[in-house]
Order: structure tokens, then sequence, then C-alpha cells
């Protein structure tokens, strides 16, 4: 029971260090429940954050390519819209999700969360607490709009064009905790990949801004829009 997840936690930290000694992503540095609290109960509660990131996209032209992928599991969590009856639409990404307690968290509160994490042990206990997460009664309530689904991916061969196949309006808030070495790379990549309508969260690690624009900080948790291309090239 408890004692096997416990030790199933404790092997997949020692497994998540392989992927940060290959320069590949981060170890497993859980996030604080505290900072969860943070975006969800107080960021994104905020509209004129979303706000933010409407203003941004509907003063450009240029968006990432539309390119779907082949992968029709993948296609299907990302065209999934929540919260019910909210306008504009939310999805949840967490990049390198770990133990799944962002996704679940989200799920909470009625988002449609995707989760993918390098390490196969991680997943499977993302997959674990996430179902007896909400069928326990004494956890906090699903809103009937919140979902989860967790892939094991390098979050390198993710490709984040997928959302594109989400509407227009939908807002895309992808959930990075990296480390220092890769945040360069990692926000170049963002920038090529996500869709206009994104918001990035980054716990701790800063991104690169000369291709996101802090919008907001509290403690360790930021916030950055995508700064808008123009259309010679370069950015604003």
């Amino acid at each position: 029971g408890i004692g096997c997840l416990a030790l199933a936690a404790n092997l997949g930290m020692v497994l998540s260090a392989v992927p940060a000694l290959m320069s590949k992503g981060a170890p497993y540095l859980p996030t604080m429940n505290r900072s969860i609290g943070i975006v969800f109960d107080d960021i994104l509660t905020r509209p004129d954050i979303l706000n933010e990131r409407n203003r941004t996209a509907s003063s450009t032209n240029n968006s990432p390519s539309t390119a779907k992928s082949e992968d029709i599991c993948h296609n299907a969590a990302m065209t999934s819209s929540a919260p019910e009856g909210e306008t504009p639409p939310v999805v949840i990404v967490d990049l390198g999700s770990g133990d799944g307690r962002v996704c679940i968290a989200a799920a909470r509160r009625g988002y449609h969360a995707v989760g993918y994490e390098f390490n196969p042990m991680l997943v499977m206990i993302s997959i674990v607490w996430s179902a007896f997460d909400r069928f326990t009664p004494t956890t906090p309530s699903w809103s009937t709009s919140g979902s989860t689904s967790f892939y094991c991916r390098d979050l390198w061969n993710v490709n984040l064009n997928n959302h594109t196949s989400t509407s227009d309006d939908t807002n895309v808030i992808i959930f990075v905790y990296g480390l220092f070495p890769i945040m360069e790379r990692l926000s170049k990549k963002l920038y090529d990949e996500a869709p206009q309508n994104t918001i990035v969260v980054s716990n701790v690690f800063t991104m690169d801004e000369n291709y996101w624009e802090k919008i907001y900080h509290r403690e360790e948790i930021f916030l950055y829009k995508r700064r808008r291309k123009q259309k010679h090239g370069g950015l604003l």
C-alpha cells in the first residue's frame, strides 16, 4: 500500500537524476503545495492575467505552424477544454510533471491537465495517485469537468504544435520547473512550438526574456507571455 508507493517515489527520485545528468531535463523536484495554491487560487483567478495573453494574441499576425501530430490520443487530450462554462477555456500542460501533483491540483479546480514525464516510475505514480485522488472522499472534490492525462515522454520530444488543434480562444498554460542550464533552450522551444495563446508558469528559474515577457512575479513563481514577432523577423 502506502509503503510500496513510498518506495516507488524514492526509486523515482533516483531515476529522475538521469535526465539531469544527460542535460535533458531536471531531476524530480516536486512543486510545493504553497506554490500550487499561489498559481491556481490567486494568479489564475485574476482576469488581467489571461487578458494579457489575449492582447498578445490579437496583436500578432505570425503564429507557429498548425501542423498536427499523428498521436491520436495526444490530440484528443489537447482538444479537451475546461473548466466548464469558463470563457475562454484553459488547458494546463506540465512539462516534467513528476508525481502529477500540478495536474491533479488543476483537475480538482476543473481544468483539463496534461502531464509529460521522462521517468516511467513517476508516470505510474501519477496515474495511480490521480485515480485514487479522484474517488477518495477525504480529498477535495474534483470538478465534473476536471481531468488528467499523463504521458511518458522526453520533454524535448513533445510537439507543442498539438495545442493548435484547440480553439483559437483557448488559453494554454504551460508549467515548467527546469534548471538554469536548460532554460534558454527550453525558452526557445516553447516560443517556436507553443501556440500564440500561451502563458508560461516557471517555478524558481526564469525564462529567457528574449522570447518571453515577464508579466507577474510572486515569490518563486514567474509568469510569462510570449513576445510578439514582427512581420519581417525579430521580436518585440
